[in-house]
This record gives structure tokens, sequence and C-alpha cells, in this order.
């Protein structure tokens, strides 16, 4: 929360909403292993309600973890982003590993090249 904001000689959140209003996108990427909205994140998210429409979520790196665990992650990060972005219909959230390596995970390779282009076309 407040230390991130420590020694910054200008107003985050005017810097925020400066991009936001001058962007096509914006990108929230979370890792598997990092789905948690700390302080600063959920009051920048909070500060930008006339841009949610511009907000694409990712879930980077879901192909290192099982079908099962990506269900629970992805179900928990849905609650964690339910709790600050405050729309009525659920966010779309893109599943995908974007890197330059091959999927990992064979099971799940057709969903995630689906979900990366669908991404990519939006």
């Amino acid at each position: 929360g407040e230390k991130q904001t420590i020694g910054r000689s200008y107003n985050y959140q005017e810097v925020l909403e400066w991009f936001a209003e001058r962007s096509d996108m914006i990108i929230l990427m979370f890792d598997v292993q990092k789905i948690d909205v700390s302080d600063e994140l959920s009051a920048a998210i909070k500060s930008l309600p006339k841009h949610y429409n511009k907000v694409r979520v990712i879930l980077n790196k879901a192909d290192s973890i099982s079908q099962q665990n990506l269900v629970k992650v992805y179900g928990a990060l849905l609650w964690n982003l339910g709790r600050v972005i405050t729309t009525p219909e659920i966010v779309k959230v893109y599943i995908g590993s974007f890197w330059d390596q091959p999927l990992k995970n064979a099971d799940t390779k057709n969903f995630m090249e689906n979900e990366m282009s669908d991404l990519m076309s939006d």
C-alpha cells in the first residue's frame, strides 16, 4: 500500500488517468502463482471506472499448472477482481502463457492457443 508511494514526486492516480485516456487497451497481467490484488493495484483499478471497457485481464503462465489447479486459480482470481472491479458483468480473463516457448501442458494446449488468439483479436 502506502510504502510504494513514498518518494514519488508525482500523483500516481493522475498519471494512471492520463495514460488510460490515451490508451486503446489496459492490460492487467497476473501470474498463476501470484493472483493477489495489492492495495496499490486495487486503488489503481478503482480510479479508472470510466475505462473498464478497455481493461483486459490476463492469467499468464497457465501452462505451468495442472487443469485442476488452473480452475482453482481462475476462480480465486475472479473472486479477487470482483471485489475491486465494480461492473455488473464478470470480467473476461484470458488464460495463456505469453512467451515465445512452446506450451508445456498438452492437455490445455488448444484451449490456451484459442484464448491467446482471442486476446490478440480483441
